[in-house]
């Protein structure tokens, strides 16, 4: 059992995390988000700064897939290439998989959770709902998309560099893979928090 639990600690441990934290994300999405809120004007911040990040943060994330997918194909024909394809192909599955198909795919479309905008708590028309009360299929609308954050996912895409890191025992890699995904996935979270567009729990499931 302990073997176990080692063995998979780096799965377990934020999953228990998040279950602890689960029954207190009501408020905390609530009172962070309210906190970019401005009353008077009915509206969530989104200046120059927020703009900027929104649209090209998320920019490394794609690079480093793109390159990936080149050097994946370029693995077929160059025999220098060939001995890497497995570290390679955990980068571009990284994406595939996780802000790929599991967040942008399978579970924006179909949880139903509104965004902060949307919240009758923020001038919207809808009621506020916890990440882990899904709605499937009550919302026919594009705008019901809030769970889980698709831009801060791409930040914290570059966790796999510490996965990979570990499992090589190449502590700069290690180093550099947890420090880019938190410095990107927490300016990503915290934009689209400021924008009204994803509530706090939702920047922590997609971590």
């Amino acid at each position: 059992m302990t073997n176990l639990i080692s063995r998979h600690k780096r799965w377990l441990f934020p999953l228990l995390g998040l279950a602890l934290l689960a029954p207190f994300t009501p408020y905390l999405d609530l009172t962070i988000s309210n906190y970019f809120y401005n009353a008077d004007e009915t509206s969530f911040t989104n200046n120059a700064f927020y703009s900027f990040v929104y649209h090209y943060a998320q920019l490394p994330g794609f690079i480093v897939f793109g390159c990936a997918m080149v050097a994946l194909i370029a693995s077929y024909f160059k025999k220098s290439l060939k001995k890497h394809r497995n570290t390679i192909l955990v980068l571009v599955l990284a994406m595939a998989m996780g802000p790929g198909l599991i967040i942008n795919v399978f579970l924006k479309p179909g949880w139903g959770r509104p965004r902060p905008r949307q919240v009758i708590e923020f001038s919207g028309p809808e009621a506020y709902r916890a990440f882990y009360s899904p709605n499937f299929g009550a919302y026919t609308s594009d705008k019901y998309k809030s769970f889980p954050s698709g831009h801060a996912s791409m930040g914290f895409y570059f966790f796999v560099l510490a996965v990979m890191g570990a499992r090589m025992r190449n502590r700069p890699l290690v180093f550099a893979g947890y420090s880019i995904a938190m410095i990107l996935g927490i300016i990503l979270g915290i934009t689209r928090i400021a924008q009204g567009g994803h509530f706090f729990s939702d920047i922590v499931v997609a971590a």
